[in-house]
């Protein structure tokens, strides 16, 4: 990454925590609507950089349990499969 790119996920991530903070003063825990499709982008960021291990036991810990049929596809558009392997 360069220097830029990693002052831009930096700033986002400083913004993320922000409005987490604010959200947990104002309401005494957390919205987590959007946790199952931040586990799923962790998911996909963890395999693009080649931590296959980890990519795969954040997908089964987290969507294998109880696979829904939109993350079912989004999986196979997403990926090729060789012989029960995901390939990007």
């Amino acid at each position: 990454m360069t220097p830029k790119q990693i002052e831009i996920v930096k700033n986002k991530i400083a913004k993320i925590k922000q409005t987490l903070a604010a959200e947990k003063r104002k309401f005494g825990w957390y919205d987590d609507s959007g946790i199952p499709d931040f586990l799923f982008e962790w998911t996909i960021i963890l395999f693009k950089n080649g931590r296959i291990q980890e990519a795969e036991k954040k997908h089964f810990k987290h969507f294998a349990p109880t696979p829904t049929y939109s993350t079912n596809i989004l999986v196979d558009r997403l990926f090729k499969w060789t012989n029960g392997k995901a390939q990007i």
